[in-house]
């Protein structure tokens, strides 16, 4: 599809504010009363025991540990449900973060690619015709913050003898029907990295039925000391200057930073989380449901303008269920649609990504850990037309206003 003359000269006509700023996709600012939560306890060693009856208020009647990160909670849950059960494979999305995949690797397991559906769901009638006699595991990602269904997704893990892995990393306070995301299947992970609906700038957590990994070793975690308090402090300050769009702008410019890059790599840390993700995440988990509140508010308002201009599908919950948010997912009404709205928004500076770059049967690192190569088509789609907004408030009035007016021109064009 060719750019028209009208788009091209609304793109340069906002290109130079793009220059000046860029919002960043996802994250948000520490509060006053963070930094002072944080300095009122720097010598107290009870900030560990917040974070454990904080995650235990959300997840009761549930084993929790600590890890280093997302992505080493799900290798050690990878490993733990393949001993227990001598299998040696696990069933992941075919469209998801590259992290799910390298945690699978890095636990030496192989990979079992299953297609998902244009909301970044499991596809269930390719699901039904995958061999499952060797999976360890199947894992629900719960994409962009919306809980997945896992009524039928339970029914083929019974029969198929694995475990459920309700991977809650960008779903931390969602539900539906079934429940809390992360608290559905055996074991569930949860992620409190940078634009996570919990954030504490690193670290992760499994939350498991202590029958789901009996017998295994558990990571240990040192709480917070005085030290790792005033790291949490200068983190927390520096991130908020990040956040600034001027600043996040000449971040994104620093190729070495690797902003926004999404990289499959299975050598990554493993073990405790630190004292001072542990500070950090004190903190969140006190405003955490005002966070979601307030994404959820803006992701609905926003999906609601989108689809009043445009022939852009925004990707929000339905009925009963609670979604989180921490990007509004937009898919595009073809990959040509997508890209040019990248284009222009960009040069807005809107926030907006292209999310994961390609589907995971797609991806080269990958291919030597998959079990068999298969094409994965619903994947492969979503991958070329999903785009993502920020729901972090920044963008609003003569910005939103801006994206809206983009989103109108594509999208009408592209489905004339």
């Amino acid at each position: 599809m060719a750019a028209d003359s009208t788009l091209t000269a609304a793109t340069r006509a906002v290109q130079w504010r793009g220059e000046l700023f860029r919002l960043p996709p996802g994250g948000h600012a520490w509060t006053a009363q963070n930094v002072i939560h944080l300095v009122r306890n720097i010598r107290d060693n009870g900030l560990r025991e917040m974070v454990r009856s904080g995650l235990a208020e959300t997840f009761p009647e549930l084993e929790i540990d600590l890890h280093t990160s997302g992505r080493a909670a799900l290798a050690w849950s990878f490993r733990a449900l393949a001993d227990r059960s001598g299998r040696s494979e696990i069933v992941i999305p075919a469209y998801t973060c590259y992290s799910v995949p390298a945690a699978a690797v890095s636990a030496g397991l192989r990979i079992r690619l299953v297609d998902v559906d244009l909301r970044g769901q499991i596809d269930i009638n390719d699901l039904k015709k995958l061999p499952l006699e060797r999976a360890a595991a199947i894992v629900v990602t719960n994409l962009l913050g919306i809980p997945e269904s896992v009524d039928s997704l339970k029914t083929i893990v019974s029969e198929a003898g694995c475990a459920l892995i309700d991977d809650a990393a960008q779903c931390f306070g969602a539900s539906d029907s079934g429940g809390r995301a992360g608290a559905r299947g055996e074991v569930g992970i949860l992620s409190f990295g940078r634009g996570k609906p919990l954030s504490a700038l690193g670290g992760g957590a499994a939350v498991y039925r202590a029958a789901a990994v009996a017998g295994c070793e558990r990571p240990r975690d040192a709480g917070p000391g005085p030290a790792s308090v005033f790291r949490a402090i200068a983190d927390a300050m520096l991130y908020d200057i990040a956040l600034r769009p001027s600043v996040f702008r000449m971040l994104c410019r620093v190729p070495s930073l690797g902003v926004g890059e999404t990289r499959f790599d299975p050598d990554f840390e493993r073990g405790g989380m630190a004292g001072r993700n542990q500070a950090l995440l004190s903190c969140g988990l006190d405003n955490a449901e005002e966070h979601a509140r307030g994404r959820r508010r803006v992701a609905e308002s926003m999906a609601k303008e989108i689809q009043s201009v445009s022939l852009f599908e925004p990707m929000v919950a339905d009925g009963a269920v609670v979604a989180v948010y921490p990007r509004l997912g937009v898919v595009a009404p073809s990959a040509d649609a997508r890209n040019q709205a990248l284009i222009a928004l960009t040069a807005a500076g809107a926030g907006a990504t292209a999310f994961y770059p390609e589907s995971l049967d797609c991806l080269e690192a990958l291919k030597p850990h998959l079990v068999e190569e298969r094409p994965c088509s619903g994947a492969h789609e979503l991958a070329g037309r999903l785009l993502t907004l920020p729901t972090h408030g920044g963008l609003r009035g003569r910005r939103l206003r801006e994206v809206l007016a983009i989103f109108q021109k594509i999208g009408y064009r592209a489905g004339s």
